[in-house]
């Protein structure tokens, strides 16, 4: 049987998907009833949790049709199943790719960074597999959204 990875935190899930929609300013224009200082408060465990601004299941479907799929993907890995778009690849700009194949490689430097540390002592504990396979589920999701733009790519060009 398959282990399937932890979820996230809802900070790093929040993260990703604000990167994923293209950062602080695109979500203020997909979310134009909130402010700055709100998304610095979903993006930040260090502040007080009471004063702490939330998303709305609202706020998640505005951010996922403006391209954020990590609210999906953690809702998916929490219920141990995968996603599997349903509709054909979206329309895929230089930009979107160049983003997508950044966040694979950053994906791919920390899931290194995580099994080299690992390997230090020689061993590796649960507490540390469990690590490695998060770092590796980020990994398969990153090459996941590459390998689609690719594809829509091959079928349509981009230029």
């Amino acid at each position: 049987m398959t282990k399937v990875a932890p979820s996230l935190s809802l900070q790093d899930v929040t993260r990703r998907g604000f990167a994923e929609v293209g950062g602080e300013a695109e979500v203020l224009t997909l979310l134009p009833h909130r402010k700055a200082y709100q998304l610095y408060d979903m993006t930040n465990a260090d502040r007080d949790p009471d004063k702490a601004a939330k998303l709305t299941y609202a706020d998640v479907r505005a951010l996922t049709k403006g391209g954020a799929r990590a609210f999906a993907e953690d809702l998916a890995r929490l219920s141990k199943c995968q996603l599997v778009p349903r509709d054909g690849p979206q329309a895929v700009t230089i930009n979107g790719l160049q983003v997508s194949g950044a966040r694979l490689m950053a994906e791919v430097g920390e899931a290194v960074m995580t099994l080299s540390a690992a390997l230090e002592d020689g061993a590796i504990d649960a507490r540390e597999a469990d690590a490695i396979a998060r770092q590796v589920q980020d990994v398969k999701a990153a090459a996941m959204t590459v390998l689609e733009k690719i594809a829509a790519i091959g079928a349509r060009g981009v230029g």
